[in-house]
């Protein structure tokens, strides 16, 4: 992702959200004299464990329309023995963006990312939380405050102009030499539980995605 694709994405809101999932309407960060604003997506994913292959790593899933796909585990998933046919696959995404104006720390704009990955512990059905994060810095190098016209230098050296929407408030207190920061935040948990039998027999149904 290209510092004009986060950056565009980010201060023009709207363009943020996929039909898939829920939104969660944009509200400022905290209390602030500077222009701050967030954004969280989720959507949840559930499907049956149809069959699995342990020596190709292989799990063939049903999702809740009846479809069969499958999927290749990788091999940091652990304990992908304790996975049984029968048993659901609950997928969760959470991908957060927030945008804001601070007064200059004296760094240089910057773009910086990192990634966690979590497992199950030894034993217990396989899990995988995996959270990857991405914070850009800009400097502010020139601003109309009443024409909500703001230009950024990037990371990459180059001078971007962006409109800034309305419910960016303060927008009159950002000034040349502050500093914009974006921080685009995505996690996947991928976790196996065991159905519950409601009869002799039967098994729990996939529950729907939540969008």
């Amino acid at each position: 992702m290209d510092m004009r694709t986060v950056l565009a994405c980010c201060l023009l809101v709207g363009a943020l959200v996929l039909p898939v999932m829920a939104e969660v309407p944009a509200t400022p960060v905290a209390e602030t004299n500077m222009p701050a604003v967030a954004e969280v997506k989720a959507r949840s994913v559930t499907a049956a464990v149809v069959a699995v292959d342990y020596r190709n790593r292989v799990v063939s899933l049903q999702d809740q329309n009846g479809r069969v796909f499958d999927q290749k585990v990788s091999a940091n998933v652990k304990n992908l023995k304790q996975v049984k046919v029968g048993d659901l696959v609950v997928i969760e995404f959470v991908e957060t963006i927030s945008v804001f104006a601070r007064k200059s720390d004296g760094g240089k704009p910057s773009r910086n990312s990192s990634e966690t990955i979590q497992v199950a512990r030894p034993g217990a059905k396989p899990m995988k939380v995996q959270v990857t994060t991405e914070e850009i810095v800009t400097e502010v190098a020139a601003i109309d405050s009443e024409q909500r016209i703001i230009n950024l230098n990037t990371p990459s050296g180059k001078l971007q102009t962006y409109f800034v929407p309305r419910h960016y408030k303060h927008l009159d207190n950002v000034k040349k030499g502050d500093q914009v920061m974006v921080r685009f935040s995505r996690s996947a948990a991928i976790k196996v539980t065991k159905v519950k039998a409601t009869k002799p027999g039967k098994q729990v149904l996939p529950v729907p995605s939540t969008k």
